[in-house]
């Protein structure tokens, strides 16, 4: 590569001092000139010359393509397909930097709403690499017909699909299958479809998968089959197992539950035991009335609701989820772990609160998608006023926003973890307890 020149904001290149870490992987600089920078491939405290990608009214989008001083945290990424491929943007720190920067990134946020909490509680992931028992993988097809299918991901801040023959973020099970699937592909074709999801059982070679984007074509089943020697294909769903004993000191066997591609699951296994531990352990000892909102196919209401003390098992339990097939699944889940005085509402959140009182709710559970919960939700939690509200949250804006929301519906946030179950990404997620101010 040649030379870049000096800093120059009319130019391509710029030299930059690089500071603090924003949400949305890229860390903050600015030009001497005070333009706002941000730069992709960075880490705090580096001096970078970066390439400007995309220019703005208001800020420049670049990438670090020279370390002129790195920061003690870098090291050399694993996987050959970064930086291009957008799956994973932190990979050139090491673990224990990624978390700080994590916890920094959610502190500032929440100080920036205006939303006050305590310092997070950190919970790293007992693996930082090989952990998402679920992906999606767009199909990659063969140029005028010619040659063979491959799967992978979107190129950094573009549609441009970049093959992919590994993902080291991705379980051993969904791995080793992507060869098989891509001859699969060759066998049946791929018709219309634009990605396959695939779903693993954590510890056994099972394997759910779903077209996306278009009909899957005839025969992909049996042709997937045939080429996933040693696994169990499913088109329809799976079960998928909790420890108890991890999450409540339960003993016995493992709480099962049974998954679709549709329905949302936790992608890291071993971290979502971590989530859910906190989870009930922020319910208390007298959960009393538990009402769980986007209750998805109903994990932590069936957990509290089958807890080794009975006198901490809530009263009664009402699930909301707007999704019809998950909701279907909380009903059976509901049959199979015998959980009385449970029922489930199907809709939006927004929707069902109504049609409760407050002398229903003692305590509540939201983990809503990135979007955060619809003000209505949040002005309906202040009407019933439960006395314990477990927020999860995967978006640290939308839970800023929420929480100093909340301030002002009168609640205060007493405690909050961040369970990392995305490393080598800047995604965060969180667990706070909300109580009455």
């Amino acid at each position: 590569m040649a030379e870049p020149p000096e800093s120059d904001v009319s130019s391509q290149w710029l030299e930059l001092s690089v500071g603090e870490m924003t949400y949305g992987a890229a860390a903050l600089a600015r030009t001497p000139e005070g333009q706002v920078v941000f730069v992709d491939d960075a880490l705090p405290g580096e001096r970078v010359r970066a390439e400007i990608a995309t220019r703005r009214r208001n800020y420049l989008q670049t990438r670090a393509v020279q370390i002129l001083e790195a920061a003690p945290s870098r090291v050399r990424p694993p996987c050959r397909y970064v930086p291009e491929c957008g799956g994973c943007q932190w990979q050139h720190a090491t673990y224990d930097k990624q978390l700080e920067m994590k916890r920094q990134v959610l502190v500032e946020t929440l100080r920036r709403a205006g939303a006050e909490a305590p310092a997070p509680e950190l919970v790293p992931a007992p693996e930082a690499y090989r952990y998402r028992i679920r992906g999606e993988f767009h199909v990659v097809k063969p140029k005028g017909g010619v040659g063979s299918h491959e799967l992978g991901f979107n190129k950094r801040r573009t549609y441009e699909l970049v093959p992919v023959d590994d993902c080291l973020i991705h379980h051993p099970n969904i791995a080793d299958a992507l060869a098989g699937i891509c001859r699969a592909l060759d066998q049946a074709g791929s018709g219309t479809l634009r990605s396959i999801r695939l779903t693993t059982h954590p510890t056994r070679r099972e394997l759910l998968w779903r077209g996306l984007g278009g009909k899957a074509p005839a025969g992909l089943q049996e042709a997937l089959t045939a080429e996933l020697e040693g696994y169990l294909v499913h088109q329809d769903s799976l079960t998928v197992e909790y420890e108890g004993a991890a999450i409540d000191g339960r003993a016995g066997e493992p709480l099962v539950f049974r998954v679709d591609s549709e329905c949302f699951v936790q992608v890291n296994h071993a971290q979502a035991h971590n989530l859910y531990r906190l989870a009930l352990g922020y319910l208390g000892d007298r959960p009393g009335g538990l009402v769980e909102g986007y209750a998805g196919f109903g994990a932590m209401s069936i957990m509290a609701a089958t807890r080794p003390a009975v006198e901490a098992r809530p009263t009664r339990v009402t699930m909301i989820e707007e999704a019809k097939a998950a909701a279907v699944l909380a009903r059976l889940h509901i049959r199979l772990h015998g959980v009385a005085k449970a029922g489930v509402l199907a809709g939006r959140l927004e929707d069902k609160l109504f049609q409760l009182e407050p002398d229903e709710v003692d305590s509540m559970i939201v983990d809503p998608p990135r979007a955060g919960c619809a003000a209505p939700v949040l002005a309906e939690v202040a009407r019933l006023h439960p006395q314990r509200l477990v927020y999860a949250s995967c978006d640290p804006a939308t839970l800023a926003r929420d929480l100093a929301r909340l301030q002002q519906h009168g609640y205060r946030v007493e405690a909050q973890a961040l369970v990392d179950m995305f490393p080598q990404t800047y995604h965060v997620e969180t667990v706070s307890l909300l109580v009455p101010a």
